[in-house]
């Protein structure tokens, strides 16, 4: 009788230890492993644009045109945000991943964030140890400005297409992320839409996407705090009938370390030929609706 109770004892203690060692699992993210940056190297950025609507990288008379091809080459290092302004990143992964305090809502306290400085770019690469005379960032921005002109109706501006594709082929890759500003401004000006937080419109995920601790990303060097991320991509919910208005427009593109898809395995052999396809449309019929696509396929022209 003693015995058997005395089995029973030690299978509630192993089903007890079990039972931990899978929530100590599943509290598991993976930021990546230092020294393994996606390069993007000539990333191309298609952006196209519907009926009375131009696009223009200077916001100079006579250069605006249909749509636009930019590209842009940087080694990214994952960072985390919840504002698209303000980021931070760890230095300490390693490839067993990184461990969350389960129910704190705080990071442990052995483990660090750094705010990201986009001024700064040399203490955030050798932060992460990129060699080869590199040099890694947060995030990489795409700008340029936009000229509506309206009729006799009252209309909407909107980024209504944001497709991110890989040689070709939708991404499997949830971790990328887009956050769009906008700012209103003049003919001639050159100012930039991310001067303030203020300006952010939305933050886009690919469809599917999903942060370890859901509804949560960085927010400081020791804590989680809310992150919303958007479905709806509107510029202008209302552009006045009879008018001609100009908007500086930068796209920000970054990897979220607090994705479920961000580790060292996904990302290790990707190291170029991502485009990313946007359109911009000014019409009343299109509400905006949009996350990063990554289901239909596009190919910038030769």
């Amino acid at each position: 009788m003693m015995k058997i109770k005395t089995n029973k004892k030690i299978a509630g203690a192993a089903a007890m230890l079990l039972l931990s060692t899978t929530m100590l699992g599943t509290s598991t993210f993976a930021w990546f492993t230092m020294n393994k940056e996606v390069t993007v190297t000539g990333m191309q950025v298609h952006t196209t644009v519907g009926s009375n609507l131009l696009i223009s990288k200077t916001n100079v008379e006579g250069t605006y045109t249909k749509d636009l091809i930019d590209s842009v080459e940087a080694h990214l290092e994952p960072v985390s945000t919840v504002d698209g302004v303000n980021y931070f990143y760890t230095v300490e992964a390693d490839d067993a991943g990184r461990k969350f305090e389960t129910g704190s809502g705080t990071m442990a306290p052995t483990y660090t964030y750094v705010a990201y400085n986009s001024a700064d770019t040399s203490t955030f690469t050798t932060d992460y140890g990129v060699a080869d005379n590199h040099t890694a960032v947060g995030y990489v921005d795409y700008n340029f400005y936009l000229k509506a002109t309206t009729s006799d109706d009252a209309t909407k501006l909107s980024m209504n297409k944001v497709n991110l594709l890989y040689n070709g082929a939708a991404v499997t890759e949830k971790a990328w992320r887009v956050a769009m500003f906008v700012k209103e401004t003049t003919l001639g000006t050159t100012e930039t839409a991310t001067a303030a937080a203020a300006n952010r419109v939305t933050i886009l995920p690919i469809s599917g996407a999903t942060n370890f601790t859901s509804g949560k990303a960085v927010s400081a060097t020791n804590a989680l705090g809310d992150v919303t991320y958007g479905t709806k991509a509107i510029v202008d919910n209302a552009v006045a009938a009879n008018s001609t208005k100009y908007y500086s427009v930068v796209v920000r593109l970054w990897i979220e370390g607090e994705d479920t898809t961000c580790n060292t395995k996904t990302y290790a052999n990707l190291t170029d030929n991502y485009t990313l396809d946007l359109q911009f449309f000014l019409d009343n019929n299109q509400d905006g609706t949009q996350v990063i696509d990554s289901d239909t396929t596009f190919t910038v022209p030769q």
